[in-house]
């Protein structure tokens, strides 16, 4: 990500972040907002658990309140909820969307 986003014209490209995987990389996201405004129009929304497994939105340890309030330098547009592992996928797309509509930013 880091050689697409350095070698192409922002408006020839844009990006989708994943939150959980960027978080995973224990990499900074807040770091690649400010570096590389606007580029990332998709948002994939995924929580981590403590053990790095994944996690319902709002059940792990992400701060989804302090990415969103980023979301104008990110330039966040379109937001796609999901789960990779769950078992029950309703139960968990209704907790996921519980979470996220609670959520300040």
């Amino acid at each position: 990500m880091d050689l697409l986003l350095a070698e192409t014209e922002p408006s020839h490209m844009q990006v989708e972040i994943d939150l959980y995987w960027i978080n995973k990389a224990r990499a900074d996201p807040f770091s690649y907002f400010e570096e590389h405004p606007g580029r990332f129009p998709l948002c994939h929304v995924k929580d981590m658990a403590t053990d790095g497994s994944f996690a319902d939105v709002g059940a792990g340890e992400i701060d989804f309140s302090a990415l969103f309030s980023a979301s104008d330098l990110a330039g966040f547009r379109h937001y796609y909820v999901e789960r990779d592992d769950a078992v029950d996928t309703l139960a968990s797309a209704a907790n996921s969307f519980s979470a996220v509509s609670k959520l300040e930013f």
